[in-house]
This record gives structure tokens, C-alpha cells and sequence, in this order.
């Protein structure tokens, strides 16, 4: 194993499979690096001169970005938004009713009736879901 002093290792496996850390690059700490180290042999560990800083890897700069608002886009929430409520809330109450209606069993019109209501709910919360899913990762 090489170690440097600013804490990067090169591991080299029997197999001749090589492990490079850089902490540098994933904010590892000096602690979370001991634990390898400690289950090599004291000969089997070259300690390396330190490295010239422009040769240490650092992480690349990321700028925030603001996320996109796209004006369509909000426009085709707010357009689908209200029907998918609406078509949504009409299906689970027309279950809520044939359930109660029926002795078991459903007619077969009437479940081919509830889940068509599920689907187009459902196609219409996609840009929905898309929305959310977006804002989670910003």
C-alpha cells in the first residue's frame, strides 16, 4: 500500500488488482482511512513524499443552478391537475358505492368501468409525479 500524507492510499491486491483512494475528491476523513491501513503489515506499507498540491485531485467546481421554470409547463399542471382530481375522486367514490352495492362480486361492465376511472387518473398525474420528482432532486 502507498500512503501520502495528504491522505490518498494505492491498495495492490496478490491478484494484481489495483484501489486507489483520494479523499480529497469524496470528503473521506483521516479516521475513516485508518481501518485499511491498520490491517496491513508495517512492511507491506510505503510511505510516500508528499505531492506537489497541483497533482492532488479536487473535486470539479459545481455551480448551483437555479432549476427551469418553463411557463408551459406549470400551465399543463394546473390544466391537468384539476381533471385528474376530479376523475380521481369520482372513481374512488363510484367504488366506494358499487363495493357497497354489490354482494362480493362485481359486474365485470362495472370493474372494466373503475379501472378505466384508475387509468386516466393515473395518465394524468404523470406530469404530476414528473413535477415532484424533479423538485426532489433540485
Amino acid at each position: 500500500m502507498h500512503a501520502h500524507p495528504d491522505g490518498a492510499r494505492h491498495l495492490v491486491g496478490h491478484d494484481g488488482f489495483n484501489l486507489t483512494v483520494e479523499p480529497t475528491l469524496y470528503g473521506i476523513t483521516a479516521a475513516e482511512l485508518a481501518p485499511p491501513g491498520r490491517r496491513r503489515p508495517a512492511s507491506s506499507v510505503i510511505r510516500m513524499p508528499p505531492r506537489d498540491p497541483a497533482r492532488i485531485p479536487r473535486p470539479a467546481e459545481r455551480k448551483a443552478t437555479e432549476p427551469v421554470r418553463r411557463g408551459w409547463f406549470t400551465a399543463l399542471l394546473s390544466i391537468l391537475g384539476i381533471p385528474a382530481m376530479l376523475s380521481g375522486g369520482v372513481t374512488a367514490l363510484s367504488a366506494l358505492f358499487v363495493f357497497r352495492t354489490s354482494d362480493g362480486e362485481i359486474p365485470q361492465d362495472q370493474a372494466q368501468l373503475l379501472l378505466a376511472g384508475i387509468i386516466i387518473s393515473a395518465m394524468l398525474l404523470v406530469p404530476w409525479a414528473s413535477a415532484c420528482s424533479d423538485a426532489d432532486r433540485a
